[in-house]
């Protein structure tokens, strides 16, 4: 799976956070398109960056800390292996896939349950709720296995 790093509210926030880790990690901005530059970036003359934009740091090395400075911003895995019904306790369930809500399994009082879809899109917040339900199983929260199949049953 590739990994999604920097979920940001908007371009601004996603450049601070760049600049910023720029300067902890001493990573190159000219690598990174925060600097334009013919040969070594400005702050490899200044001493802050480690010389992977001439050379003189190996593209492993320049890499392995451009993913360790990613690390904190990175997406999490989907940890299943379908979509997931997840109920709060009611008879109603929200069938989320890969972080993304896909749409609503409500029961009817003497037929069987009808299976509601959404405009899949992924959102930041929706996300961040998700997460802390499903790798921590809040508040009594059930997980049940979906396959298509049995979505399909009740479209």
């Amino acid at each position: 799976m590739t990994e999604v790093y920097g979920m940001f509210t908007s371009k601004s926030k996603a450049k601070a956070e760049l600049e910023s880790v720029v300067k902890a990690y001493m990573l190159c901005p000219k690598l990174l398109g925060l600097e334009k530059a013919s040969g070594a970036c400005f702050s490899s003359q200044l001493g802050r960056c480690k010389g992977a934009c001439i050379g003189r740091e190996s593209a492993e090395a320049y890499n392995a800390r451009v993913d360790l400075a990613l690390k904190r911003t990175r997406i999490e895995h989907w940890p299943f292996k379908t979509p997931v019904a997840l109920s709060t306790g009611s008879d109603d369930m929200v069938v989320v896939n890969n972080w993304i809500i896909e749409g609503y399994l409500r029961s009817s009082e003497g037929s069987d349950p009808v299976f509601d879809t959404v405009e899949p899109r992924f959102d930041l917040d929706t996300y961040r709720i998700l997460r802390g339900f499903v790798t921590k199983h809040k508040y009594g929260l059930a997980v049940k296995p979906v396959t298509d199949e049995m979505l399909a049953q009740y479209r």
